[in-house]
């Protein structure tokens, strides 16, 4: 794709454009003293229209730096599979420049999501995912132990930890900027990153290996009549280093594309509060009851709020499911220019009788 790479000068010509825009006054223009130039390996999300891809006829269009002038080149032949890039190679964003091979100097990486369709599951396992180290994440039915639920490993915890440890040298907080006599260069804070992404690779690797026997076992047990509800609920990033729940979450929507299972993220809302037998909705005193649900309308008991969740993960989504015959890797995908996360939440709430839903964080 040669030709491509070619013609993707607006690229390096809009950031020129942006980089003196940004660092020149009204009396001085200022120019970068080494060009602008596309980094290896670089990933970057497009939304403005540049790029157009057919993924049924296998095209895609891009602008070049001639006005109104496009090009559109085939990518039949070079189509591949890239579900089994989970090591922590691809950086995100939907083009990479170069390839992820090292060797592959003129090539252009575009990442394209495919309509599949599948048959109805008959079997549903509801996935609810947890900060707490105990109950990492709860499945809805009993695993190949007899348990429900699957607590973090030591080695992800650990990795978790080195992360924060980097994280707080390289973005410190104001108060520890002041307390701190010694501060990283960029060039010290580059080598920083470069730790932590080997760090979250790491981790997504060892995330990967904690639950995809888990998703094997009932794959092996039930075949093409299963399909997976996964927890929908947002990453907690916002609060603080996240910890790891779109991780999961993303290998098992990884694992169900590969094995061609049908798969389902779900809203979170009230799944911990909503009684799985009555359908009545309490709110549990999580510190008093110690994490256990009861239901002071039918009497129903559960040791554990977060297998409750579960449960209703597993029936919210086996009705999505009914309902829309759709589904996406994300809550945040626009189906008819609607969020998915609000076209799901309202047939939830209109089915469930649900108390007024609060505003879903973006996933």
């Amino acid at each position: 794709m040669g030709a491509a790479v070619d013609d993707m000068l607006w690229y390096v010509v809009e950031r020129f454009k942006s980089f003196v825009k940004r660092n020149s006054t009204k009396s001085k223009k200022k120019f970068p003293k080494n060009g602008i130039t596309l980094k290896q390996n670089k990933a970057m999300n497009f939304k403005d229209g540049k790029i157009k891809v057919n993924a049924k006829e296998k095209t895609f269009t891009i602008k070049t730096i001639q006005k109104k002038q496009e090009i559109t080149l085939s990518f039949k032949d070079s189509y591949y599979n890239n579900l089994d890039l989970v090591d922590g190679e691809w950086r995100g964003g939907n083009i990479v420049f170069n390839s992820l091979e090292v060797n592959a100097d003129n090539e252009l990486v575009l990442k394209v999501e495919e309509e599949r369709e599948m048959s109805f599951p008959k079997i549903m396992i509801g996935v609810d995912v947890n900060k707490a180290k105990e109950n990492w994440f709860t499945i809805s039915e009993a695993m190949e132990n007899g348990k429900v639920t699957v607590p973090k490993p030591n080695n992800i915890a650990s990795l978790e930890s080195k992360r924060d440890e980097m994280n707080a040298k390289v973005r410190p907080s104001n108060k520890k900027k002041e307390e701190s006599e010694y501060r990283l260069n960029s060039a010290q804070k580059r080598i920083m990153y470069r730790r932590i992404h080997k760090i979250m690779a790491n981790r997504h690797t060892a995330i990967e290996e904690a639950v995809v026997p888990v998703l094997n076992y009932f794959f092996e047990k039930y075949g093409d009549d299963l399909g997976v509800a996964i927890d929908g609920v947002a990453t907690g990033a916002r609060g603080g280093n996240s910890f790891g729940q779109e991780d999961v979450r993303d290998v098992m929507w990884r694992w169900c594309v590969k094995n061609n299972v049908p798969f389902i993220i779900v809203p979170p809302n009230y799944t911990s509060q909503k009684c799985p037998e009555c359908g009545h909705i309490h709110k549990q005193d999580r510190k008093k009851n110690m994490n256990a649900f009861m239901c002071p309308s039918c009497g129903y008991f559960n040791e554990s709020c977060d297998h409750v969740g579960a449960l209703n993960i597993r029936d919210h989504g086996k009705f999505l499911l009914e309902k829309f015959k759709l589904t996406s890797t994300s809550l945040s995908t626009n189906v008819d220019k609607t969020p998915l996360a609000k076209t799901f939440k309202n047939a939830l709430y209109e089915e469930f009788n649900f108390p007024q839903f609060k505003r879903i964080p973006h996933l």
